[in-house]
């Protein structure tokens, strides 16, 4: 995964722009005034940086695998976040030391069997009556043709066929969150653009196929995602 990243980051820093997945996001995260935040695969610092813009009482801090992610989130930060390379399974901070923590699609970047581990490791970190806000991509279960037929796509994918990484469904997430002991309520559900360059990968005649009958669907329409958005609370 670190490889991965790492060879990725300067693109993506490059070309990651903010959406109303980010605004609400922030908006959660901004009820903290002051206390302790931790992101979980910070990357470019986007949201850190206008969160510590605006608060000053916060200390933020922010993991990720890439020192490449980390380069560009210091620098968007002004220094201002507490920054560490780590893997989200081994985070190097003592247990109840943070008021929230935010994670963005971070956690489907790992294998199936690791999901849960990870979210035991951050209820483990998180204060009691502290939240998780887990904002995580095709875990919504489709509902339009252009939806199934997104998520049939996003299934073929490499990383995903080969168990890389793997999207839980609304109802799997909800459950690993219970078990890790946090209450979550029903998840918000917000649009993001869908960008089909991330079915590049996707070149056997059936997958082409549909890729063009999906934006023939959206008919010259701004493409998008349905994002969920779980609030935990630990108990």
């Amino acid at each position: 995964m670190r490889r991965h990243w790492e060879a990725q980051a300067d693109h993506y820093c490059q070309n990651r722009s903010w959406s109303d997945v980010d605004q609400r996001a922030f908006e959660l995260i901004s009820q903290y005034k002051r206390g302790q935040i931790l992101e979980v695969g910070i990357g470019p610092g986007l949201i850190a940086s206008r969160v510590l813009d605006q608060h000053h009482d916060i200390r933020w801090f922010g993991s990720d695998v890439s020192p490449t992610f980390l380069k560009n989130a210091g620098e968007l930060t002004a220094a201002k976040a507490i920054l560490a390379l780590a893997d989200a399974r081994y985070l190097p901070f003592k247990p109840e030391s943070f008021d929230a923590i935010l994670e963005m699609v971070t956690i489907h970047h790992f294998r199936r069997e690791l999901i849960p581990l990870v979210i035991h490791e951050l209820a483990d970190t998180l204060k009691a009556g502290g939240q998780l806000i887990s904002v995580e991509d095709w875990a919504a279960a489709p509902q339009t043709p252009r939806e199934h037929l997104a998520h049939i796509l996003q299934k073929k994918r490499l990383t995903s066929e080969s168990g890389e990484e793997y999207h839980p469904s609304e109802d799997e997430w909800m459950d690993w969150f219970t078990h890790a002991g946090l209450q979550v309520t029903t998840p918000e559900r917000i649009a993001r653009p869908l960008n089909f360059q991330q079915f590049g990968d996707l070149t056997d005649t059936e997958s082409t196929r549909q890729l063009a009958e999906l934006q023939d669907l959206w008919e010259g329409q701004t493409p998008q995602t349905v994002m969920s958005i779980f609030i935990c609370k630990k108990e």
